[in-house]
């Protein structure tokens, strides 16, 4: 008896407790995106329970001139441990038409990072997004990405 009321009430606080989005963006005011300038974007999580999407929103305009995206994500827990990811996404169809959102030539693409992820400890964390697009061929990321005009990061708590 004792472990039903335990899980019900342990449900109702589930279902009580307010999911708190974070959004955050870094415009590039119109230049280039540099290697050596990570997008870093602290939030402070209190739940530790609900499940939530981490998303990056990349802008970009008609001067990005790549079909695809490489991005390499970390993520500093409080606890001081990281999760580092080297991550590819589309950005245009097979026929170079732009798969963000937008009705002008800046597109917003809002591309997962995480899907359903628990934070495990409340506190700081700290996610660093980095662009690693390199030519054909060549062995270092492009020192300036034309074309991405903003980066940012949300949290988006699922009910």
């Amino acid at each position: 008896m004792n472990r039903i009321l335990l899980v019900l009430l342990l449900g109702i606080s589930v279902s009580c407790v307010p999911g708190e989005g974070f959004s955050e963006q870094i415009d590039f005011k119109g230049e280039s995106w540099p290697t050596d300038r990570p997008a870093v974007f602290n939030l402070t999580v209190e739940d530790t329970i609900s499940r939530n999407d981490v998303f990056i929103n990349i802008r970009n305009n008609n001067d990005y001139p790549f079909s695809n995206i490489f991005l390499i994500s970390a993520i500093d827990f409080p606890a001081g441990n990281r999760i580092i990811d080297t991550l590819e996404y589309e950005m245009a169809d097979k026929r170079g038409n732009w798969l963000g959102s937008g009705i002008t030539d800046l597109k917003e693409s809002k591309l997962f990072l995480k899907k359903g992820v628990v934070f495990p400890d409340k506190g700081s964390y700290r996610i660093e997004i980095r662009q690693a697009v390199r030519n054909l061929g060549d062995t270092q990321p492009l020192e300036n990405l034309p074309g991405i005009v903003g980066v940012g990061v949300s949290v988006e708590s699922l009910k």
